[in-house]
């Protein structure tokens, strides 16, 4: 787990424009379990220049740790990548939907990303799941044209609150790999 063991250890999250301290993670609840390991609710604290801010965030916390040079089960594999695709989206509007929020839980195995509402895709309309299976291949696709490697499975269903439509968004990094 990514809290603090004694008093004055200091966890930090990297990624962003600068590394940032955190005074306070708290599991609130579990979301989720896969191959790589469990989904966390979190609520943090983070403090940056001497303010602090509380916020919501998801922990992936690994169940082992592996230092290949494939990103499953790898928290750092995974946040370089995702940290150079997150990149490529910007510089080239790929269009590509990822969460905006991953941070590498500085020597602790762990991912703290954005929390977001997912659904379940067995339980949408057939509409809304049609909906979502085209978004998941059109990214797919992009994807492929950028010299990535992906599955379905990087792949949730959201809420576009801008459109109220279902669309997908990679939310699981251990199934994508650069060429």
């Amino acid at each position: 787990m990514g809290l603090p063991k004694r008093k004055g250890e200091q966890v930090i999250l990297l990624g962003g424009r600068k590394p940032v301290e955190v005074k306070l993670l708290n599991r609130k609840k579990f979301l989720d379990s896969g191959g790589e390991g469990y989904v966390y609710k979190v609520k943090v604290i983070l403090r940056r220049g001497g303010r602090e801010r509380k916020t919501t965030f998801a922990e992936k916390e690994f169940h082992t740790l592996e230092e290949t040079g494939h990103p499953f089960r790898n928290p750092t594999k995974q946040f370089e990548m995702m940290q150079g695709l997150l990149k490529l989206n910007r510089e080239k509007k790929l269009g590509l939907r990822i969460i905006p929020t991953i941070r590498l839980l500085k020597g602790k195995g762990s991912l703290i990303i954005t929390k977001l509402d997912v659904f379940n895709p067995y339980l949408l309309s057939p509409e809304q799941y049609s909906e979502f299976s085209k978004d998941v291949n059109r990214q797919l696709a992009i994807l492929s044209s950028n010299d990535y490697y992906a599955c379905s499975a990087a792949f949730h269903a959201i809420l576009d609150k801008a459109s109220g439509k279902v669309v997908a968004a990679i939310t699981d990094f251990g199934s994508i790999k650069k060429a």
